[in-house]
């Protein structure tokens, strides 16, 4: 019964999601500050802590927003709007409140093995066209694809700490449907 069931909701996500072009979606990227040398000064268990304890917080918070947890890879957090269900002309304003949200609660996370310990994060958001479904069929994953997803992760990569670097087109999109 477990079988058919991975079965289905594999061969259903296939089905559903093979390849999309969406006009118009907000790609936003987190990423911890200072995150290779905190990296370096603790335990492979006690980083295994840390990033799920700051990404069950940040998981928790999606669900009051029209959001899509892309992925995470180490220190890095995807999530986008917009896609894969459309929702109008909400998608930037619902990835910068959840920016703003994911920057006011960062600090405040506690870290088991350093309490003293604050994070900060950078945020990077971009709005434009983006390509977007799912590859591969061992572990299939939604992936997006595109200058999009680009210009976002540049957006958090060279932006400040605490702070929300977003594009023009974001700020337009926000500015437009607040």
């Amino acid at each position: 019964l477990e079988f058919r069931r991975v079965l289905f909701r594999s061969t259903s996500l296939l089905n559903l999601f093979y390849h999309q072009m969406f006009d118009s979606a907000t790609i936003c990227f987190t990423e911890i500050d200072g995150f290779k040398m905190i990296a370096r000064t603790c335990t492979p268990l006690q980083l295994f802590d840390l990033l799920n304890t700051l990404y069950r917080t940040f998981d928790a918070r999606i669900d009051s927003y029209d959001v899509y947890k892309v992925e995470t890879i180490n220190d890095s957090y995807m999530v986008a709007s917009g896609l894969p269900e459309r929702n109008g002309d909400r998608h930037a304003a619902e990835i910068a409140n959840l920016g703003l949200e994911l920057l006011y609660i960062t600090p405040g996370i506690l870290i088991s093995y350093d309490p003293s310990l604050r994070l900060k994060i950078r945020i990077g958001i971009h709005t434009g066209v983006t390509t977007a479904g799912v590859v591969g069929s061992k572990m299939p994953r939604y992936c997006l694809f595109g200058d999009t997803v680009n210009v976002a992760s540049r957006m958090q990569s060279t932006g400040e700490p605490m702070k929300i670097q977003m594009t023009y087109e974001t700020k337009v999109e926000v500015s437009d449907n607040p």
